[in-house]
């Protein structure tokens, strides 16, 4: 992850990375598991690439698989870079007890070796020069083709949905009886139904695409909705479009 400048009174889980995989579309991701990257380098200083190796069962012989990136609260002029340099999808192999023995394949890139390859999937030099019969430690070459043990990470198709408890005791309003109460407004707040044609976000919509849909503008969505950043919308996410 890449961010344009250094933040460092900020929260350092402010930006986190999903990931999920559906038998139609993006869009279609219910089960999205989050990544353990926590590293927020400059964008002119980027930092090590970090690898996430998960095995899963495919609920068809297609499947679309999804990557995200949640930003904890709205920023207006913010930019973050999340670079992706692989994205790749092997069948696990059987070891002779009927476990899965994991092995996926990595392809040598320049300036690789076969201890930076070990480091990368949690190895040593030893287990790959066995696994991959390699006399010479020493020479491997672009390209090639390398066995490595995968991860063992069982992704649940549907994780658990956790209901918070209400909160106990609820807080208590006390009114001054010699004030009368003053009753603001809120311009952000939500429409009601009356008033608004419900848009749901799809995959691949922005704000401009769904106001020229719909025969608005990006502003009257943004100010019906309470948006804080017209650049960062969700898939799911209910918009209201004034009638």
């Amino acid at each position: 992850m890449r961010e344009e400048a250094a933040h460092p009174d900020e929260d350092p889980y402010r930006y986190r990375v999903q990931w999920g995989f559906a038998p139609s579309t993006a869009g279609s991701v219910t089960n999205w598991t989050e990544l353990s990257w926590n590293e927020i380098s400059l964008r002119t200083a980027p930092g090590p690439m970090t690898q996430y190796t998960a095995r899963f069962v495919a609920p068809s012989d297609k499947i679309v698989v999804a990557v995200r990136t949640w930003k904890k609260w709205g920023t207006v002029q913010r930019e973050l870079n999340v670079n992706l340099d692989a994205i790749a999808i092997v069948p696990c192999g059987s070891s002779s007890d009927g476990g899965s023995t994991g092995t996926c394949i990595y392809v040598v890139k320049r300036g690789d070796s076969l201890g930076v390859i070990a480091k990368k999937n949690g190895t040593t030099v030893a287990v790959l020069a066995k696994m991959n019969g390699i006399k010479n430690p020493n020479r491997i070459y672009v390209g090639q083709k390398i066995k490595v043990p995968c991860a063992v990470v069982v992704i649940d198709p549907e994780p658990p949905v956790i209901v918070a408890p209400p909160v106990d005791p609820p807080p208590v309003v006390v009114v001054d009886p010699a004030k009368p109460p003053v009753v603001v407004v809120d311009p952000a707040a939500p429409s009601t139904d009356d008033q608004c044609v419900w848009v749901v976000v799809k995959g691949g919509d922005t704000l401009g695409k769904i106001a020229a849909a719909n025969g608005s503008s990006v502003a009257v969505i943004v100010s019906k909705n309470g948006i804080k950043n017209a650049n960062v919308i969700m898939v799911g996410q209910k918009l209201c479009i004034p009638k």
